[in-house]
């Protein structure tokens, strides 16, 4: 007899169940996500709003489940909890035209909308998507570092349904669409970054590095380890003694020069999809130094930006996370 199948929590519809580092806490005979807060509790979508009164814990094990999920929020989303997330994903603002703008996770946001023309009431996802491509940062391709551009992508061999049967290749023109837009904020961040001569920035181009053996005795944390060095931390290190700063030098190099060093030590940079590398769901980037630093992009943040579900703050997190990626 066939199994069954057993219901999804609202969250698990939304984000999925049985993803590493997300484990249940529940046994009730629903898949949950592992990642709802257990109080307050939260909608899936809808959950900037005020959180609703929730009565005191009658058992130590809904306490202890509380302190669970409290915890575990603070691991999986980089010290937030669920219930902190929703003001920060409350507003977004992209011009002077639309003003400030709900995110898409207020309650009210699930009301139908007026469109502008016409008498079809639109959802605010119809909305806020119109909006978004009409006033979100406007893509340059031809201000792009060379590294980034199309033809330093592989393509997928395998045909993926959920795009009508196309490989993930950049040719397509759902797949670029969203691709383009984050790499045109991850090229203006490197942009701003040398422009402003960024120390971290400055230590990535013309670092010292030194193999982990060099400096020290005891056994490196991972094969391989070096140490890179930056101007700053020579600087503070050589006074006082009888050396130079070895990279003084940098010193005199202008923003011109900095670009040409990354396109330099980029030559042989390129880019790929793929899903759930090594079997490993969720990596988001993996680069493979057996292929030249090859950088795989995972196709999910890819395929949800694809669909219209997404909330419109949903969208811009996932656009900057995907260059922050790529950094």
């Amino acid at each position: 007899m066939a199994s069954v199948q057993r219901p999804l929590s609202p969250w698990a519809e939304r984000f999925r169940h049985g993803v590493p580092g997300r484990e249940e806490l529940l046994n009730d005979g629903i898949n949950h996500s592992g990642l709802a807060p257990r109080a307050p509790a939260l909608h899936p979508i809808y959950y900037a709003d005020a959180p609703p009164p929730d009565g005191n814990p009658q058992t130590l094990a809904e306490l202890d489940s509380i302190f669970f999920t409290e915890s575990f929020q603070r691991a999986y989303l980089r010290g937030l909890e669920s219930w902190q997330a929703g003001p920060l994903m409350q507003f977004v603002y992209f011009s002077g035209k639309t003003g400030v703008m709900s995110g898409g996770h207020l309650m009210a946001d699930a009301e139908p909308k007026q469109p502008i023309s016409g008498s079809t009431p639109e959802t605010h996802q119809d909305v806020s998507l119109r909006i978004f491509h009409s006033e979100r940062i406007q893509v340059d391709e031809s201000k792009w570092f060379s590294f980034f551009r199309k033809d330093r992508w592989y393509d997928r061999i395998h045909p993926e349904p959920a795009l009508g049967g196309a490989n993930w290749s950049v040719d397509n023109p759902q797949v670029w669409d969203v691709i383009r837009i984050s790499i045109e904020l991850v090229n203006r961040m490197l942009r701003a970054l040398i422009e402003d001569k960024h120390e971290m920035m400055e230590t990535i181009l013309y670092g010292i590095l030194m193999p982990w053996d060099q400096l020290h005795q005891t056994p490196p944390p991972y094969k391989g380890a070096h140490y890179i060095f930056s101007r700053a931390f020579l600087q503070k290190k050589s006074q006082g003694q009888p050396w130079a700063n070895p990279l003084d030098f940098v010193a005199q190099y202008t923003p011109a020069d900095w670009i040409q060093r990354l396109e330099d030590l980029m030559t042989y940079q390129t880019w790929s999809m793929v899903e759930d590398y090594d079997l490993l769901p969720g990596s988001w980037g993996v680069t493979v130094l057996s292929k030249r630093g090859l950088i795989l992009l995972d196709v999910g943040p890819i395929r949800r930006l694809i669909s219209t579900e997404l909330t419109l703050s949903e969208r811009c997190t996932l656009h900057f996370l995907l260059a922050v990626t790529r950094c």
